[in-house]
């Protein structure tokens, strides 16, 4: 075990038309003579752009367990435990995304199990036949392009925890395991974070005429603030009632109020009370002892930003650009995540230049949405790559005392 001695490539697949498709697939199945893992990879060759939509291997584990016997372990969200004999719903099974925050599954029968872990996660994907749950793997900018790898480890007597257990093994044996403590040594100010309630509020809110939640009926409550000043009277009175330790979470500060002109969103909010109100609330804060945070956004790629051009936007396979509506801020396309750097070190800069100090910032939808693709020949970019980028705006936080945080939790 351990050297892949016998391929198994296939050649020659015939169309229903009876001519052949040019591809080559090569397939692996061995065991690791290290940790007695078993591995599978899969390889597809000459392919075009946009010719194949997905290749499933390996074929889905039978699982054959009745009721009270075992279970489905799905990384939905927080985790889903389905007791086998269930129907298992799900939404598409994308790999970093809500239906799998971690690259992970596996399943139990009479205390003996399996941990899946996808090894190329990137452009993965699962779907699931009965309880039986089938891998699979899409397209890299429009090829199959790279091999795509699994691991299986199996276990005779273990639970969850045996699977959970595994995989951060296999996290920290690569060097891609980072703790709260690491986290802690890299930005000390995130241990400011333990017993501390977060305090969420807005300054102001612009609903466009052409965003899905425009009120037509009473278009007064689609315009709206508080004044910086006020939420900083309702904080000293929070902290006279005695709450020692808050994290205050403060969205639409921006020009025109939440989720709008977003990568833009300078200048502050002037009916809030501009960038002298947003200040003094900050040092009201810091002078109660709590912590200044803010919402802000780099995917939604407003068309009213004064920076808006579709040269940035993401391009999709077909030439043309992601179009959303139903924020606050209406009609948007989405920033190509590997310009988002960029925007960030401005926006940031500008911060320092106001003299607003911050604490924290929430790059929103970053950890939660689909990771994206762009065609853009000026700006390629794959969804590993995307992921990267990500990570280097809440790295550029990071490093200047900011604590980042985003909207939900992934293991990319």
């Amino acid at each position: 075990g351990g050297e892949k001695d016998y391929p198994m490539t296939f050649a020659g697949l015939t169309k229903k038309d009876g001519t052949f498709y040019p591809y080559t697939v090569e397939t692996y199945v061995y065991l690791d003579i290290a940790s007695g893992d078993l591995k599978t990879e899969v390889r597809l060759d000459g392919d075009q752009m946009g010719e194949v939509a997905a290749v499933a291997f390996p074929p889905r584990m039978q699982f054959d367990a009745a009721e009270g016997e075992g279970y489905t372990v799905l990384p939905r969200m927080q985790g889903t435990l389905v007791p086998a004999g269930h129907p298992i719903h799900h939404c598409g099974g994308e790999i970093f995304e809500r239906d799998a925050y971690i690259p992970m599954y596996g399943q139990v029968k009479n205390g003996c199990g399996y941990t899946a872990i996808y090894a190329t996660p990137y452009d993965a994907r699962y779907d699931l036949k009965g309880e039986e749950v089938l891998p699979y793997f899409i397209p890299s900018l429009g090829l199959m392009a790279y091999k795509r790898v699994m691991v299986f480890s199996f276990f005779a007597n273990g639970d969850f925890n045996t699977m959970a257990k595994k995989y951060r093994a296999y996290l920290s044996e690569r060097g891609e395991l980072v703790t709260l403590r690491e986290k802690i040594q890299r930005n000390p100010r995130v241990a400011e974070l333990i017993g501390t309630p977060i305090v969420h509020t807005c300054a102001a809110v612009h609903i466009s005429p052409k965003s899905d939640y425009y009120n037509k009926e009473d278009p007064s409550k689609n315009d709206y603030c508080t004044p910086f000043s006020e939420t900083a009277a309702a904080l000293r009175a929070l902290k006279e009632k005695g709450a020692d330790k808050v994290y205050l979470h403060l969205d639409g500060w921006g020009c025109h109020g939440y989720d709008n002109l977003h990568p833009d969103p300078f200048p502050v909010n002037e009916a809030s009370g501009g960038a002298d109100g947003m200040r003094a609330l900050q040092q009201t804060c810091t002078e109660i002892g709590y912590m200044f945070g803010i919402h802000d956004q780099y995917r939604d790629y407003y068309y009213d930003a004064p920076s808006f051009s579709f040269d940035n936007a993401i391009m999709d396979i077909d030439g043309g650009h992601p179009y959303c509506s139903v924020w606050y801020g209406g009609p948007h396309s989405f920033l190509c995540a590997e310009l988002a750097p960029d925007y960030v070190r401005r926006n940031y800069n500008t911060f320092e230049e106001l003299d607003i100090k911050l604490d924290g910032s929430y790059l929103d939808v970053f950890s939660v949405v689909r990771l994206d693709e762009c065609f853009n020949p000026d700006h390629p970019m794959t969804r590993e790559q995307c992921a990267r980028a990500r990570r280097e705006c809440l790295d550029i936080l990071s490093d200047r005392g900011i604590i980042p945080s985003s909207e939900e939790v992934l293991g990319c």
